[in-house]
């Protein structure tokens, strides 16, 4: 795949996300009236660059170990990922988290997808385009929030 062609595929899979996350949180916002709050949060720091640094957690914790019941069986996550919002249908899944949370899965995405028998096919600072041969993902991360989004890719 080329870079256009990757670029192109990442603003598509860019826009799924922000509207699944848009859905998303609507959703949650919705049917979450009584939920508790996360208690749980990394630790950050800030370097003199102004990016945001967090300890890559190489060692991650697989969908079903969130609760999740869909997704791709070995997709992991970092350990200790505290979630805002999610989506857990059959052929997507979406899990919705502020910004600092979005770094982790960031940096924890970069240093394990190659391993696992992922494919990136487009990345930058904010976001990663990434497949298999069952399930493509995007994830983007904003001022404020970030969405990870897998689908499942129609198969025949």
């Amino acid at each position: 795949m080329n870079i256009t062609s990757a670029l192109l595929r990442l603003n598509r899979l860019r826009t799924g996300v922000v509207l699944g996350a848009a859905g998303a949180l609507l959703s949650v916002a919705a049917c979450s009236a009584g939920a508790a709050a996360p208690t749980q949060s990394p630790a950050v720091t800030s370097p003199a660059g102004g990016r945001t640094a967090t300890t890559i957690d190489q060692e991650g914790v697989r969908l079903t170990e969130l609760g999740f019941r869909n997704g791709p069986a070995d997709f992991t996550v970092p350990a200790g990922l505290v979630l805002t919002g999610r989506v857990d249908q059959d052929n997507v899944v979406t899990l919705l988290m502020d910004q600092g949370q979005g770094r982790r899965v960031h940096d924890h995405l970069m240093a394990t997808l190659p391993g696992a028998g992922w494919t990136i096919e487009g990345s930058s600072d904010d976001s990663i385009v990434f497949s298999t041969s069952e399930w493509e993902g995007a994830l983007t991360v904003t001022a404020g929030q970030a969405g990870l989004t897998l689908r499942r890719l129609e198969t025949g």
